[in-house]
């Protein structure tokens, strides 16, 4: 039974539709499922303009976008600041909540405190998980409910802990059905590259290569034996 009638399944650096925790509860939860994701300015703006990282991610954008257009969603891509743009996406579709896979990262956490606020003041609800790790917050601590500080009895508690359950997939995959497509109003275009202030990566350029000659097999089989033979007589 659906919790609620419209979702939004925020994207960060889990860009997959299969085995996605927070894409997996949107879709069990929601009546229908929006998709979103947003080319953080404040990591991009410092990076070089040659940083190869953000064409393998515009490209990755590009194949989840097509994977959820074809099981009938879509993905609505920004280019700002997610502590603006996920609260005004998210009034503007008109949804009821957010969710999220966790991020573990100082200022990963506190921008999602400043989103959580800015979506609870127009009661919107926002739903973290967890995905990219197998235990989080305190699954794994000490008998004195601490931190472990030494690696060896951690990683001893760790693989005690450890169960089937902890890793068995969310299968999302089987639930895309409940994807919705963007409102007809709402802007979700890929920006290009270019206009992210990332120019197309130039292609290494190689010489030309040149035809080897009609003996070049049979030269290298030798090589090769008389290498493992040399190889095997100083054994």
């Amino acid at each position: 039974m659906a919790n609620f009638e419209l979702g939004l399944a925020w994207f960060r650096r889990d860009l997959r539709a299969a085995d996605n925790a927070a894409l997996y509860h949107a879709l069990t939860r929601c009546r229908r499922v929006l998709c979103a994701f947003v080319f953080d300015r404040d990591i991009l703006d410092p990076l070089d303009a040659r940083d190869r990282r953000v064409p393998f991610i515009h490209a990755s954008i590009v194949e989840l976008d097509k994977t959820l257009r074809d099981a009938g969603g879509a993905l609505m891509v920004r280019h700002g600041h997610p502590v603006h743009d996920i609260p005004a996406l998210a009034r503007e579709c008109g949804v009821d909540a957010v969710f999220a896979n966790r991020d573990y990262e100082p200022g990963a956490k506190a921008r999602d405190e400043q989103v959580a606020k800015q979506l609870a003041s127009h009661g919107i609800a926002f739903f973290t998980f967890k995905d990219q790790a197998v235990f989080d917050h305190d699954e794994v601590i000490t008998g004195a409910d601490k931190p472990y500080t030494i690696f060896t009895p951690y990683k001893r508690k760790w693989l005690q802990t450890l169960t089937p359950y902890a890793l068995a997939p969310y299968a999302s995959e089987d639930h895309l059905n409940a994807l919705g497509k963007p409102p007809p109003n709402v802007k979700h275009a890929i920006p290009s590259l270019a206009a992210l202030g990332f120019p197309m990566p130039m292609r290494p350029r190689f010489p030309p290569a040149r035809a080897a000659p009609s003996n070049c097999s049979t030269t290298f089989t030798i090589t090769c034996r008389t290498t493992i033979a040399r190889a095997t007589f100083r054994r």
